[in-house]
């Protein structure tokens, strides 16, 4: 199980560029797309977007909630 889920958070940590990349292609405009969803930088404007790193990093930050607390969640339950 831990290299199942091991592969989950792998998984969801790169979904978003390769979402991408099969949306529109690996091109410059992609590139950085996909720079902006991890450092939430923008090249072109120089600016600075939670929403860009937020959309980038939400599917592994969900991921590893999930496969690190509900295992922890149903043991504790267990338990009781």
């Amino acid at each position: 199980m831990p290299k199942v889920f091991k592969w989950i958070r792998v998984g969801a940590l790169v979904a978003p560029e390769v979402a991408e990349v099969m949306r529109y292609g690996f091109n410059r405009d992609t590139i950085r797309t996909m720079i902006a969803h991890k450092t939430g930088y923008n090249i072109d404007s120089g600016t600075w977007s939670a929403g860009d790193l937020t959309a980038g990093w939400l599917p592994y930050v969900a991921s590893v909630v999930v496969t690190y607390g509900v295992p922890k969640i149903a043991s504790i339950l267990r338990r009781l």
